[in-house]
């Protein structure tokens, strides 16, 4: 059990390390976990021990993450203490016994760097209950988690989600975005496509007698085909250079709202180029092939 599941909204408290004046106080989320959190959730230890009910004293102990830990500057954490404000008097601070380091694991969206962590143990009521499946048979396990909810709990109906759907829920607005600008890339490629044919077309009428001039004087399907690709390939080669730069600063900005992002690596711009250059002739050779393998004959007999 939980007070917050990985992926929500999390608050923060102030805590102060041992040693530490009181205006030093560290800001840490506070994450309130039953008994066997962390196995269920497959969180590691770095030092020290889980929450145990060997240990009555864990009611009054603390586990924090390695963030907290560089955030406090220590090196090692377990047998500190670490206070907070709580106790009878509020204003009061309580002094905990750190008896464990976790990890540092995603408990919010990639958008946000992982920062300081403090689970305490609550025996009380957490409003979250955990359930670690395999996957491999869900509707059974489905089935067995809501025959012991309602053994327990017959009066509340069951209410579940998957932790990876919580996780996808951050990022809709990302597959939005990404699905919007890959529509609008195709109806760019598509209308790109129509104006370099009817350019291609508009090109090869206008130098349909010079062809035939070529042709009469021996120039081959092949270097004809180059003479009329070179335009294009040259108006290709201007448009990658001017939007290879605001691909990028564009990229970059949108990666900058992300605390743990991939580079950009030069290849990306690269099979972008290619790949435009290969739809540019594709989309001309039909005209320009056309144009090579005609008869001068024709281009010139009324000349």
């Amino acid at each position: 059990a939980t007070s917050n599941l990985p992926g929500g909204i999390h608050g923060s408290t102030a805590f102060r390390p041992e040693g530490f004046a009181t205006e030093d106080m560290v800001l840490m989320t506070p994450i309130g976990v039953d008994y066997g959190f962390l196995e269920g959730m497959g969180i590691e230890l770095a030092e020290g021990r889980d929450f145990s009910q060997d240990y009555p004293s864990d009611t009054s102990s603390i586990i924090i993450n390695t963030a907290a830990l560089r955030q406090i500057g220590w090196e090692t954490a377990t047998g500190k203490l670490l206070g907070t404000f709580g106790g009878p008097d509020a204003s009061a601070i309580q002094d905990m016994n750190i008896i464990g380091v976790i990890k540092d694991y995603h408990y919010a969206s990639l958008r946000t760097e992982i920062g300081p962590v403090a689970l305490f143990l609550r025996t009380g009521p957490l409003p979250n209950i955990v359930v670690r499946t395999t996957g491999e048979n869900l509707s059974s396990a489905l089935a067995y988690v809501e025959e012991t909810w309602q053994e327990f709990v017959p009066e509340q109906p069951l209410q579940y989600t998957f932790l990876d759907d919580n996780f996808f829920e951050l990022f809709e607005s990302d597959r939005r975005l990404g699905s919007l600008f890959s529509s609008f890339s195709i109806f760019a490629i598509f209308i790109a496509g129509l104006g370099l044919f009817g350019l291609g077309l508009f090109v090869t009428e206008q130098r349909t007698k010079e062809i035939g001039v070529r042709k009469a004087m021996g120039a081959s399907v092949s270097q004809i085909l180059v003479l009329l690709s070179r335009d294009f390939t040259r108006l290709v080669l201007i448009s990658i250079v001017l939007a290879v730069p605001l691909a990028y600063f564009g990229m970059d900005k949108w990666m900058q709202g992300f605390a743990y992002r991939t580079n950009i690596h030069v290849t990306s711009f690269l099979l972008a180029g290619v790949l435009a250059m290969l739809i540019a002739w594709l989309t001309v050779s039909y005209q320009t092939i056309k144009a090579a393998n005609s008869d001068p004959v024709d281009a010139l007999h009324y000349e």
